[in-house]
């Protein structure tokens, strides 16, 4: 796997982070959770245009996230199973602020109900995992690296001290102290996708691939509209020549939310011989590149332009 690669994964991914839950759907910083029983999906769309900015598949005990969800106002969408007779679709307005709190309307008598998370972090938990967000986000990891290790781990609090601790390890490249960390939130809570897609990218990054595949494929299966878990297992699958079909589907399903997965498919198509694809790929990829980031496609597609002098063309 080339360096690059990896560069575009530092490049692209996102932590999880924890703030204040309110009114009755929970919102940590960028994330909305909530509960809906008896429905199949949600939906995220902007308040005013009512455009879709995200959707989330509920899972079977009625649990679901949007992730990245940036500052404004927005209409979570309930859409019930096709099988939950006499259950409406509901939608529950939610502001989502700088300051990450949120409010959300009642419920609709009648309709499938928006709860509380089934296991939020404790509030002493939430002073320390705020301190130490404020500190990441200003730069200075290794304090909040130090606020994180003096945190007590009450059982409602631990899982989410050390996803957050994992996370400041792997901002600062310190991966072999971020994997017990990440291997710890993911045990205490089995059923949150955004540990085990943090634990499957530090084992990538430490060349441990068949652990990072383990840990992507849990990352999906929890949440099938995980793009960063469907980005990293198209990642770790696109060395091996008999995994690039999969390769290929999983990127797919992660190119809209992660735009360097284009170039990773770009790079699938070249390989398989789709020229035409690969093209189409990496034009889109390199017109929302960063210097950085196009610089490295360009070494990439130079190196492998042989293949094909119609997606040289891309980085002319």
């Amino acid at each position: 796997m080339s360096l690059y690669i990896r560069t575009v994964v530092i490049g692209v991914f996102s932590w999880a982070c924890y703030g204040q839950n309110v009114a009755s759907i929970n919102v940590f910083n960028s994330e909305i959770h909530g509960h809906a029983s008896g429905a199949q999906s949600v939906e995220l769309l902007e308040a005013g245009t009512q455009n879709i900015t995200g959707r989330s598949m509920v899972d079977g005990d009625g649990s679901f996230v949007l992730r990245d969800v940036n500052p404004g106002s927005y209409v979570v969408r309930i859409i019930p199973n096709a099988s939950s007779r006499g259950i409406q679709g509901q939608e529950v307005n939610v502001s989502v602020a700088g300051s990450t709190k949120s409010s959300g309307s009642e419920p609709i008598a009648g309709t499938v109900s928006a709860g509380s998370l089934a296991n939020p972090p404790s509030k002493k938990a939430l002073k320390y995992l705020n301190k130490a967000q404020r500190l990441s986000e200003s730069g200075d990891s290794a304090k909040a690296i130090e606020v994180l290790l003096s945190a007590p781990l009450d059982p409602a609090g631990a899982p989410y001290i050390h996803s957050r601790l994992g996370t400041e390890y792997l901002k600062t490249r310190q991966y072999a102290l971020a994997v017990p960390e990440l291997a710890e939130a993911a045990r205490l809570l089995p059923k949150e996708p955004a540990h085990h897609s943090n634990l499957a990218y530090v084992y990538q990054m430490l060349g441990q691939n068949e652990l990072a595949e383990k840990e992507a494929r849990i990352g999906v299966e929890l949440d099938h509209a995980n793009a960063k878990a469907h980005f990293l297992l198209g990642l770790i699958l696109l060395d091996r020549a008999s995994g690039r079909k999969e390769a290929i589907e999983n990127l797919k399903l992660a190119r809209r939310e992660v735009p360097s997965a284009r170039f990773l498919l770009g790079q699938a198509y070249m390989l398989s011989g789709q020229s035409e694809a690969a093209q189409r790929e990496i034009d889109d990829f390199l017109s929302v590149a960063t210097d950085a980031q196009r610089a490295g496609a360009q070494q990439w597609v130079a190196t492998h332009s042989g293949r094909t002098k119609q997606v040289a063309e891309v980085v002319k």
